[in-house]
């Protein structure tokens, strides 16, 4: 599977506290609750990811494009003898990056000043993105036969198998947000964890059901990172094991840089601003064209 985004935290510093009760009695994320030292902010994690990301998706969308048309010579220190190496390796690397946004989300959605419009941005970006989701990932569109959009509802039957990353973590940020309102009326924690299953449940059946990126296993990692968030050693560690577990036939067990640097998130936002946020917002559908306009080029050379 395809991971991706690269703002879906709107990370502030550390000194907004998180208000919300946590259906589990545990203690606020501090050094003693078992973190290195070390911080790293949400701005590097935020980079980190794009970066291997990006070559997840340069993989998909580039290598296997000049694999199919026999022009691997195109690129440099690959060849038939070892491009599923090459190819398997680099989509390793993108393992981490999917963990890293979702890790951003539940800390956007505790500090974000209005979780609404913070849902109206991934909505509406998912919508922006898809038609670039679809092409540069899921077809080897070059622009030889047809126009973007012509090919684009040409075959838009075979694209509605998939949905991009942003739906996901819509859906992700809609079960937390039930699940703390739940929290916050029940005094009752037990009553309350029972009756939170049933948002997670219902919305995790709809990114089955809409083949969003990650799935239902997607929707499901986003609650354990939310109802861990308290304890980042215990957050990291059995997040880690459910993914590596649930999608043990992909290469999730290569994800573990991304659990790694989670420790070292102490809640600082780091040096991406907050003018700049929607900037990142559009990286993503911003570097799917990209790949799609890489490969019209490519295939004039072809």
């Amino acid at each position: 599977m395809c991971s991706g985004l690269l703002s879906f935290g709107e990370i502030t510093d550390s000194d907004h506290n998180d208000s919300s009760r946590d259906l589990r009695p545990v203690s606020r994320i501090s050094n003693s609750s078992g973190g290195p030292d070390v911080e790293i902010s949400g701005s590097a994690l935020k980079v980190m990811a794009m970066l291997v990301m990006l070559i997840d998706h340069i993989a998909v969308g580039i290598l296997l494009y000049l694999y199919s048309k026999r022009r691997l010579d195109l690129v440099p220190f690959v060849d038939d003898s070892n491009i599923e190496d090459v190819y398997i390796s680099l989509r390793a690397i993108g393992r981490t990056a999917f963990p890293i946004f979702a890790f951003l989300l539940v800390e956007g959605f505790v500090h974000t000043s209005s979780r609404l419009r913070y849902l109206i941005s991934l909505l509406t970006f998912s919508l922006i993105s898809e038609p670039f989701f679809d092409l540069a990932l899921n077809s080897r569109y070059d622009g030889t036969r047809s126009g973007f959009w012509d090919y684009y509802f040409d075959h838009k039957e075979a694209f509605d198998t998939d949905s991009n990353i942003y739906f996901t973590l819509a859906l992700g940020l809609i079960i937390i947000w039930c699940t703390e309102f739940i929290s916050d009326r029940l005094p009752d924690i037990r009553q309350a964890f029972a009756l939170s299953l049933i948002p997670l449940a219902v919305l995790s059946t709809v990114a089955y059901l809409i083949h969003s990126d990650y799935s239902f296993f997607g929707t499901i990692f986003i609650y354990i990172l939310y109802m861990l968030r308290h304890d980042r050693i215990v957050q990291a560690t059995a997040s880690y094991i459910f993914l590596a577990i649930a999608m043990f036939e992909g290469l999730e067990l290569w994800s573990f840089p991304a659990f790694f640097l989670m420790t070292f998130y102490k809640g600082k936002r780091g040096f991406i601003s907050r003018r700049l946020k929607y900037l990142f917002y559009f990286f993503y559908p911003m570097h799917l064209f990209l790949i799609i306009a890489a490969r019209c080029a490519l295939a004039t050379l072809i």
